[in-house]
């Protein structure tokens, strides 16, 4: 239906895609608003029938039944054809790989508004905290895989768990091509170009949650999944096309596509 759309714009369309059929609030005469409104469905359905053909055309070319695209699906595809969108996905394997992921994108989600990375605290660019956790959670799943327990866990000091977590964010942003170093919490917020900066103050946050969940967060949680579950079901509206973050403590979301 793509390549038809193509074709469409390519003759008949002129450049333009399929009129949808329907016009917005307006400023006139009942008659004069029923006579432009029926001049647009005539369009509209101009253009669908239009689609049609050019959908049959591409069927037969590939070999498929003229009829196995409905003349609905047509008429809701025309009708909808400015709010399509290409979504493409990755895996999470290319997500965390060394050789896949997107470094640049990582590294401009952490220094965000020209700030210091993985910062916390009044001066931290929006999103950058966002980000500076997405790391810390990957670090935390590498604590988890190194030692069978999560930094924090109870009847352990947390600021024991300080310098293997410390070493785990480094390797995640070094992994990503990003590039890492510790960062006292009284020292400046800048960074040398190309590098983040761990913050002390969210690694001690993260080895002081112990992995808990609390309810309020697992219940937001929840709800966005439940969500993305019923776009995909439904097949309506738009996926999350990337890895969602949300900070509880700045009530932010950010989506990372990397």
């Amino acid at each position: 239906m793509v390549a038809a759309l193509r074709e469409f714009m390519e003759n008949e369309g002129a450049g333009t895609l399929p009129l949808e059929g329907s016009i917005p609030d307006m400023h006139a005469t009942t008659e004069m608003y029923l006579r432009v409104q029926h001049l647009y469905r005539e369009k509209a359905e101009r253009d669908v029938a239009a689609v049609e053909t050019h959908v049959r055309q591409v069927l037969g070319r590939l070999g498929q039944a003229a009829d196995s695209i409905s003349h609905d699906t047509v008429r809701l595809y025309c009708r909808h054809a400015r709010h399509l969108r290409c979504v493409r996905y990755r895996t999470l394997a290319e997500e965390t790989g060394s050789e896949t992921v997107r470094s640049n994108v990582l590294a401009a989600a952490l220094s965000a508004g020209g700030g210091g990375g993985l910062g916390f605290g009044g001066d931290m660019p929006p999103g950058s905290s966002d980000a500076a956790l997405y790391v810390l959670l990957r670090a935390a799943d590498r604590f988890h895989a190194l030692t069978g327990r999560y930094p924090g866990s109870p009847a352990v000091d947390p600021q024991e768990d300080l310098p293997l977590m410390r070493q785990a964010a480094m390797q995640v942003l070094s992994e990503a091509g990003v590039g890492g170093a510790a960062k006292s919490p009284d020292s400046s917020s800048g960074s040398g170009a190309g590098s983040a900066v761990v913050s002390e103050d969210l690694l001690s946050e993260m080895c002081r949650a112990g992995a808990a969940e609390l309810h309020v967060v697992a219940a937001f949680m929840g709800g966005v999944a439940a969500q993305e579950a019923i776009k995909l079901v439904t097949r309506q509206f738009v996926p999350i096309a990337g890895t969602l973050i949300y900070n509880a403590m700045a009530c932010t979301t950010t989506v990372l596509e990397l």
